[in-house]
């Protein structure tokens, strides 16, 4: 009888153990938790603000062409031109550019009048001094000795006829048209003469042409550096 009731007590503690397995291998164990996203804050970039040479450029009526070639002469009038950082000059580019394409179409017709000659040469000038656009030299070249043609009196059109040669090199040559500019009242052809006259080294004829200059429009307040500039046998007043 002992031997009977160790026999169920062995049975029944075997089916409680397979019972039990059986229950384990039937339960899932969960999976821990993902961990919750790292949530970053987001990284605010400020706007870069837009040159005000570009804001200008874009303030000015587009059909205003002597306007628009005036702001850019401010800059690039003579070689070098001059920018405070290089959104100023890329801005500075685009325009001429924009210029080029509006101005070469009308003055290389033959029918293009004094003015629209004047225009067609000053563009392609600023192109020359900015190292943009192709043959600008002698582009400009054509339409100014056009516009002479036209008016051989004229001191502005004797003026940038002066400037372009001095300024690429014949300043013998340049100096001629340069003071029958100056002598018809264009007074800004006495800053040209003296940078000439100092490319020349001719710095007493500079100096003499500078005062002149000042003696006519004082209250340009580039003249002392322009002065300072010949005094220290700088390759340009500009």
């Amino acid at each position: 009888m002992l031997k009977l009731n160790m026999k169920h007590s062995l049975l029944t503690a075997s089916i409680l153990t397979a019972l039990t397995l059986s229950a384990c291998q039937e339960t899932k164990v969960a999976p821990p938790p993902a961990p919750a996203p790292v949530v970053l804050p987001a990284l605010i970039v400020p706007p870069v603000p837009e040159d005000p040479l570009a804001i200008e450029i874009k303030a000015i009526d587009r059909s205003n062409i002597d306007a628009r070639i005036l702001l850019m002469g401010k800059y690039a009038r003579h070689y070098p031109p001059h920018f405070t950082n290089p959104r100023a000059r890329h801005a500075a580019e685009a325009e001429v550019k924009d210029l080029l394409k509006t101005l070469n179409p009308i003055a290389s017709n033959p029918r293009a009048t004094h003015a629209e000659l004047l225009q067609g040469f000053k563009a392609n000038g600023l192109a020359r001094n900015l190292d943009i656009g192709s043959n600008t030299t002698s582009t400009a070249d054509g339409y100014i000795r056009r516009a002479l043609k036209m008016d051989p009196k004229d001191p502005e059109t004797n003026f940038w006829f002066g400037v372009l040669l001095s300024e690429g090199g014949g300043m013998t040559e340049g100096i001629p048209y340069l003071n029958k500019a100056a002598k018809g009242g264009y007074n800004e052809a006495h800053l040209s003469l003296a940078n000439a006259y100092l490319q020349l080294d001719k710095k007493q004829k500079a100096l003499a042409e500078l005062k002149e200059y000042q003696r006519l429009m004082p209250d340009d307040t580039r003249v002392p550096d322009m002065i300072d500039a010949v005094k220290a046998d700088k390759a340009s007043i500009w």
